[in-house]
């Protein structure tokens, strides 16, 4: 049975803070384990934040 090691990272707008999150996540045995999971906040960081926030799938106009 194949394992695998990987590191995610993501980002996202909540509550009107943008956040960066990332974890190492092991896959064996059919099971998924999260190891190390870190979130802070990147308010200023991201220069075009509402540009970005404007083209996620929930904030495209219908």
């Amino acid at each position: 049975m194949p394992v695998s090691i990987r590191h995610l990272i993501t980002r996202y707008g909540e509550d009107g803070h943008w956040w960066a999150e990332s974890w190492v996540q092991i896959d064996a045995l059919g099971i998924c384990w999260c190891l190390w999971k870190k979130r802070v906040c990147i308010d200023g960081v991201l220069e075009h934040a509402d540009e970005i926030l404007e083209g996620t799938p929930e904030h495209a106009a219908v």
